[in-house]
Formats: structure tokens, C-alpha cells, sequence
């Protein structure tokens, strides 16, 4: 399930904005991954850049095996961002909020993910952009 927050709306993500592949699938091969200590996603052919709206959130949520626990190491400025498990415990949210005058541009959370005990650093990219302008308002 992928949902932004702006504001008091909440509305689903186009996987058209995900390039090329749903963030959601992205983090599920994640977290049942690899051997190596650094998951390096390209090398895996996956892109999984978000668009963050200046002044709003991008909220991820995805499976979770109970084994498996994701950290947020680092955010840039002007960005935060949280991991949280869902009462069900089978799911984990990610948020990231970016404030309204971040500077419009790339970056990247850095994340730790443990599972079985072996930890994996994972980069997650993401853009700032301008906020999305209401059109349907007279």
C-alpha cells in the first residue's frame, strides 16, 4: 500500500511516480535478501526513487517478518523520517516528511536493516518537489 499525506488529504501514489517498480516490492526483496552486508539495488536492476511534496509526507507500507527490523540511520536536513511497526506485526510503516522549505532536489535516508541477526545498509532515494497544485477547485 503506498499513500501520501499532504495536508489534511490522503490519497494513493501512482506507481507511475516510482520508476521503474513499486517502492513496496523494492523493500520486500530487501528485507528477504541478500548475503552481503550492503544491498546495493541497482546492481539488483531497481530503481525505487519517490517523489516527497515540499510540506507533505510519503508513507510506505510493507510486509514484515519477525525476524526483520528496520532503523533509520540518517536524513538529511530538513527531512524526517520514522519506521514504526503496525499493531498486526506483520507490517512496518516508513514515513518520510519533508518541511516546506526544504530545498527542492535529491537525496537519500540511509537505512539499517537487521534480519536473522546479519545487518544490511540500504540507501533509499528520494526527490523533493514543488507541492502538487489543486486543479480541481474552481
Amino acid at each position: 500500500m503506498l499513500r501520501t499525506r499532504s495536508g489534511n488529504a490522503t490519497g494513493l501514489i501512482s506507481t507511475k511516480r516510482i520508476r521503474p517498480v513499486a517502492a513496496a516490492v523494492v523493500l520486500g526483496v530487501v528485507l528477504g535478501a541478500c548475503g552481503s552486508s550492503t544491498v546495493d539495488l541497482e546492481s539488483l536492476g531497481l530503481a525505487v526513487a519517490v517523489d516527497v511534496q515540499a510540506g507533505g509526507e510519503f508513507e510506505l507500507v510493507v510486509p514484515s517478518r519477525s525476524d526483520t527490523t528496520i532503523e533509520v540511520v540518517s536524513t538529511p536536513p530538513g527531512v524526517s523520517s520514522s519506521v514504526t511497526e503496525i499493531a498486526d506485526g506483520e507490517s512496518i510503516r516508513l514515513v518520510l516528511a519533508a518541511d516546506p522549505d526544504t530545498p527542492r532536489g535529491s537525496y537519500n535516508v540511509a537505512l539499517l536493516v537487521t534480519k536473522d541477526g546479519t545487518e544490511h545498509q540500504l540507501g533509499w532515494p528520494f526527490d523533493v518537489v514543488d507541492p502538487a497544485t489543486d486543479t480541481t477547485q474552481p
